[in-house]
């Protein structure tokens, strides 16, 4: 809800900014648009960010598929209870239900940090995004750069190349 009311609130003012400027400062105004989710994609934080996550997760990703692979190998000898007596077929019941509950709680946990992490990058990457957007916009003396919600743009206007090439720097 909130973001609605900003984005009408942007409209307003981007209506009322052009609506009341004369036709001379309006030809003097530098417009661009972004494409965020583009950014977000081909950005070089982005794939520094996912081999940073690949590395960290490793460890604890190795480690679940080892307990998956320990659970499918108890599980194996559970069809093999005919050769067992009560007290070993209990016994390992009771190891398959155990390793199954630790498994769960590792990858609940490991989607839980995972996640979290992320999050944090994705935080600081549209961070990165917006100080790039700036800094273009000022070298270049651009008046206004939107990102969302645009019903046409043309390709003169789209800037989205350009804040690469300052992300990259």
């Amino acid at each position: 809800m909130n973001s609605l009311k900003i984005q009408a609130f942007i409209v307003i003012i981007i209506a009322v900014f052009f609506g009341f400027s004369s036709s001379a400062v309006f030809a003097e105004t530098r417009i661009g648009i972004l494409n965020i989710a583009r950014l977000m994609q081909e950005a070089p934080q982005v794939k520094k960010a996912r081999l940073e996550l690949q590395v960290e997760f490793a460890a604890r990703e190795t480690e679940i598929n080892d307990l998956q692979n320990e659970l499918i190998k108890l599980e194996g000898q559970s069809s093999r209870t005919a050769e067992m007596n009560e007290t070993e077929i209990s016994d390992l019941e009771q190891l398959i239900i155990t390793t199954h509950r630790n498994l769960t709680g590792l990858q609940e946990e490991f989607r839980a940090d995972y996640d979290l992490e992320r999050d944090l990058i994705l935080v600081q990457l549209e961070q990165d995004i917006i100080e790039a957007a700036t800094t273009f916009a000022e070298r270049n003396q651009y008046d206004l750069i939107l990102t969302e919600n645009v019903v046409y743009s043309s390709e003169q206007i789209d800037i989205t190349e350009a804040v690469l090439k300052v992300l990259s720097e």
